[in-house]
């Protein structure tokens, strides 16, 4: 292949197009707004899945306690009427499990912050 003289005298003579001063500063600030920004992401993440173990736990506990003992509610029996119970725990068991494969959606990339 052969060198083209008018080819490198046609780039040595374009200008190049110089950033502004302040560049570095904006490029440094942008960099240090989004690390704080992931760093807060993690701890919100962290939170979710804290709450998550939490909720899911004593959902559980409160569940069996007052599947033993005979608590009414409204004049209804819990121990006859289990679904009083179950339907409810359900309902939130699954709204949660939606929340984690959000956040689930949301480290893999797929997802942005405001859809968790």
């Amino acid at each position: 292949m052969e060198r083209d003289p008018n080819l490198r005298s046609a780039l040595h003579k374009k200008n190049m197009p110089k950033p502004p001063e302040d560049f570095e500063v904006r490029v440094m600030d942008h960099l240090h707004r989004s690390s704080s920004v992931k760093s807060r992401e993690k701890s919100y993440i962290r939170m979710i899945y804290l709450f998550f173990a939490l909720g899911l736990t004593l959902g559980f506990v409160l569940s069996s306690a007052f599947i033993g003992d005979s608590f009414s509610l409204f004049g209804l029996s819990l121990s006859e009427n289990i679904s009083l119970l179950h339907i409810p725990l359900a309902g939130v068991m699954i709204w949660l499990f939606e929340k984690i494969h959000r956040v689930w959606r949301f480290q893999k990339g797929e997802a942005g912050l405001s859809d968790i």
